[in-house]
């Protein structure tokens, strides 16, 4: 429609050459308004560019421009203009509090809140001395990207199944829901399975007691880091399949809490080990397990997030059986660095060699990790599993992966070609790493069947349904 536009402003401009001079910007500026308020939103979307060549730093043409793309539901090229319009705008009339609307609609128009919160926190340090009227109008958005958020995230519920009788609008206190069982312990915190007192609804509740923090960070300086990329990674990524979905945070004067769904398969480490024994599992299993965990990590490298610590004992699984990704405590925030912590990170059997050497690890670290995890899934042990973590991190970096018999059989060719292409000593070398996430899901491993007919002994063959499961 733009396109289509933009030729007819040429031509009607063309048409008047003769009569009068070119148009300035100015002009143009005036006759994309005019535009505008008839609702020829193409239109004046073409009139603000022509008017942008000539004038390609005026911060109101970009938040004119910004509004179109807004009206025509072009929202990344919203956000773009929007952005443009606060960089080039003069700093007496910082904030620009147009601009920052029209940035703030069209990340909430992508569900991209957090950074739509972020926007207007910088506005409001932008105010300084500024009168109410100033900053009223960017208090009324952070209301309003707060309902929308609301909005959104109980359609996402809904739509997961993911039900709560809690108001969404308030946020509960800690004393309404009953410990009923404990479901886990980590380095400074303990999860438990709690029953809201009124609804009667289960939860998991991560309960982090304040003074073990403060003994921890005698030996782990980054843990208090540690909690918050925690809480930001979760909120970043809230209302993915795939993601743990967190509620809300709480404390109280001993301890911090962390208000999540009640994954009730556990852990998906438990269904890898047979009376203490690793064993693998059946091949539609594995390749329906690993199609969840990577659509997981496709929507958090999508948002930025290396998640550093993927293994089999931080992937949850749902009543549905559902895989959710957990525990990113030691995640890596590739747009804010702020929470990051060291390069070495991670736990040694899954450990990339570039995270092992502590150089500067990537998405595709996480690519290394889930290479491991298919292993595991068909073969019940991580490849470069050892006696010691110094072992591990021997073989890691030798990257030479060690089939069992069982893997060797012809028609177990896909599930080892899947293993070789992501476990690769060059980060760039390994799928996905180059061409993004749909290398992976092109894979052959990823079908049920080869040339119409199964070629394994699995009774029960998965397809792989990407698009409709996102």
């Amino acid at each position: 429609r733009a396109c289509c536009a933009l030729r007819g402003v040429a031509a009607e401009m063309s048409a008047s050459e003769g009569a009068e001079s070119a148009p300035t910007a100015g002009e143009l500026k005036d006759r994309g308004n005019q535009r505008f308020k008839t609702g020829d939103f193409p239109g004046a979307l073409a009139l603000y560019s022509q008017a942008l060549l000539q004038d390609p730093q005026n911060h109101l043409l970009f938040a004119n421009r910004a509004a179109c793309n807004l009206r025509l539901a072009q929202l990344e090229d919203a956000v773009a203009d929007a952005q443009k319009a606060l960089e080039f705008c003069p700093e007496e009339q910082q904030p620009y509090v147009k601009g920052f609307h029209r940035l703030t609609q069209a990340l909430c128009g992508l569900h991209r809140y957090e950074e739509a919160q972020q926007a207007v926190e910088k506005a409001l340090k932008g105010v300084g001395g500024a009168d109410a009227a100033q900053v009223e109008p960017i208090l009324k958005m952070l209301t309003d990207i707060d309902a929308r958020r609301t909005e959104f995230e109980a359609a996402q519920l809904q739509k997961e199944g993911i039900k709560t009788g809690i108001d969404p609008r308030r946020k509960p206190r800690v004393k309404e829901f009953e410990p009923v069982e404990e479901l886990g312990t980590g380095n400074f915190s303990t999860i438990v399975r709690a029953v809201h007192r009124t609804t009667g609804e289960e939860f998991a509740l991560k309960v982090i007691h304040k003074e073990d923090i403060k003994k921890t960070k005698r030996r782990h300086p980054n843990v208090d880091n540690e909690i918050q990329m925690e809480k930001r990674v979760l909120l970043r990524c809230r209302g993915h399949p795939n993601v743990l979905y967190l509620f809300h945070t709480l404390q109280d004067y001993h301890s911090l809490y962390f208000l999540t769904e009640l994954c009730s398969g556990g852990e998906l480490w438990s269904k890898l080990n047979f009376r203490g024994r690793g064993a693998g599992v059946a091949r539609s299993l594995a390749t329906f397990w690993t199609a969840e965990t990577v659509r997981g990590l496709s929507f958090l490298h999508s948002r930025g997030i290396v998640h550093r610590d993927l293994k089999p004992e931080n992937l949850l699984i749902d009543a549905r059986g559902r895989v959710k990704l957990a525990d990113f405590g030691t995640a890596k925030d590739l747009e804010d660095a702020s929470l990051n912590g060291p390069e070495f990170c991670g736990t040694p059997e899954y450990m990339s060699p570039e995270a092992i050497c502590s150089r500067d690890a990537g998405a595709s670290a996480d690519l290394w990790a889930l290479g491991c995890i298919v292993f595991q899934f068909l073969t019940g042990y991580p490849p470069f599993r050892a006696n010691s973590p110094y072992l591990s991190f021997l073989r890691a970096k030798r990257g030479q992966v060690r089939f069992p018999e069982h893997l060797s059989q012809e028609h177990d060719f896909h599930a080892r070609d899947l293993v070789s292409s992501l476990v690769v000593l060059d980060p760039d070398g390994r799928l996905g790493a180059r061409d993004g996430i749909d290398a992976l899901r092109l894979h052959p491993f990823f079908r049920s069947t080869e040339d119409g007919q199964e070629r394994h002994s699995n009774p029960n063959p998965v397809t792989i349904d990407w698009a409709g499961l996102e």
